[in-house]
């Protein structure tokens, strides 16, 4: 059994309440603020966005600032650290043993004892 009186359901849309309701809000003004007031607070938000701006421009400055000073220290470091390495390894070879043999020789004429020069007593 099947049921042919069913009617699709419909919105009641009324098209004139929709108008009549749009056009009475435009009648009337929702208004909080005065012209004079509206205009004070833009400028005072313009004014608050051009420091935020600034203050933003000068941090960022400082960071790269301060990202440029680190890059040189790195490098005063890393050639500081190639100088110690070098300067390590001459002062290996001028302490060692044949150097200041050598040196002992040339210089003072120092050098080392045959076995059979010392006596112990």
């Amino acid at each position: 059994m099947l049921n042919t009186q069913v009617r699709s359901y419909q919105y009641p849309y009324n098209t004139e309440k929709k108008r009549s309701l749009i056009g009475s809000l435009k009648k009337i003004k929702l208004t909080v603020l005065s012209r004079t007031q509206q205009v004070v607070l833009l400028g005072c938000v313009c004014c608050a966005i051009m420091l935020g701006a600034g203050v933003t421009n000068m941090w960022r400055g400082q960071i790269e600032q301060v990202g440029n000073m680190s890059a040189g220290v790195q490098a005063n470091f890393a050639s500081a650290s190639n100088e110690n390495i070098q300067l390590r390894a001459a002062r290996a070879q001028l302490t060692s043993e044949e150097r200041v043999v050598q040196m002992a020789g040339e210089r003072l004429r120092l050098f080392t004892p045959a076995k059979g020069q010392i006596r112990r007593m």
